[in-house]
């Protein structure tokens, strides 16, 4: 007696397709969102690499001492972070729905493409304030070093 599948595929291709079909809704997502999330990846590394953005918040601080707590440095500094934030959200956005409309309703989307076109979005907007706290946060760290002079 020969045991015969009976289906056209093997039993494998049907144990990994619910993985399969989650990881190409993933996947399909990130390709729909691949452009804003490289511009927020390049605004991360642009708020926390260099250091002359760690100079200037060196600055910011230390005016802030000096002249109490309202500073309109910090305002227009924290209006230009949400400013970005919503354009890097709405055009992220917008990728999500052209790529949406681009598929069609053809046996419908994948319920992960859907996530990751609803919060892939809302989390590319928080890179702003991720790569500026970021650096705050390495200040932080930075100050707190020990500085030796090794020079004789």
């Amino acid at each position: 007696m020969v045991d015969v599948s009976q289906t056209d595929g093997p039993m494998d291709d049907r144990a990994a397709r619910p993985v399969k079909g989650w990881i190409d809704g993933v996947l399909s997502g990130i390709f729909a969102l691949r452009v804003p999330l490289a511009l927020g990846a390049i605004t991360v590394a642009a708020l926390t690499i260099p250091d002359q953005v760690k100079e200037i918040h060196r600055i910011l601080t230390q005016e802030r001492t000096d002249f109490g707590f309202f500073d309109w440095h910090w305002m227009l500094g924290l209006l230009s972070l949400i400013a970005l934030s919503l354009v890097l959200w709405q055009t992220s956005r917008l990728h999500a729905e052209d790529y949406l409309e681009d598929i069609g309703d053809v046996g419908g989307a994948p319920s992960a493409l859907r996530r990751v076109l609803a919060w892939g979005p809302r989390l590319i907007a928080m890179l702003a304030a991720a790569g500026s706290g970021g650096r705050h946060l390495a200040q932080q760290h930075d100050d707190r070093q020990p500085r030796y002079d090794y020079r004789c």
